[in-house]
C-alpha cells in the first residue's frame, strides 16, 4: 500500500535520484491536501550525503479538477454503454 510505496520513495531518494512525487497530506487546519514534492540529495566534497533540497507545492485543486474529469468520463462511458 502507501507505506511500501513511501519505501521505495525513500530508496530513491537515498539512492542519489532526484525524486518526484504525488502525496496527499493533512494541513495543520486538518483538511486533506495533495502536494507534489520535488528532491534532490546534496554532497559535500568527500561524497557524502550533506542535506537535501525539497519544494513542494499544493496540487489539491489540479487533483480534484483530475478526479472530476475522470468521474465525468466514467458516467458518459455507463451513459454510452447503456445506449448500446
Amino acid at each position: 500500500g502507501d507505506s511500501a510505496q513511501m519505501v521505495e520513495d525513500l530508496r530513491q531518494i537515498l539512492a542519489g535520484k532526484d525524486y518526484e512525487g504525488e502525496w496527499k497530506a493533512i494541513h495543520k487546519n486538518n483538511h486533506q491536501i495533495w502536494v507534489k514534492i520535488l528532491t534532490t540529495l546534496l554532497f559535500d566534497e568527500f561524497g557524502m550525503v550533506s542535506g537535501f533540497i525539497g519544494v513542494s507545492r499544493d496540487i489539491t485543486e489540479e487533483m480534484l479538477m483530475r478526479e472530476q474529469i475522470i468521474e465525468s468520463e466514467e458516467r458518459y462511458r455507463t451513459t454510452v454503454l447503456t445506449l448500446a
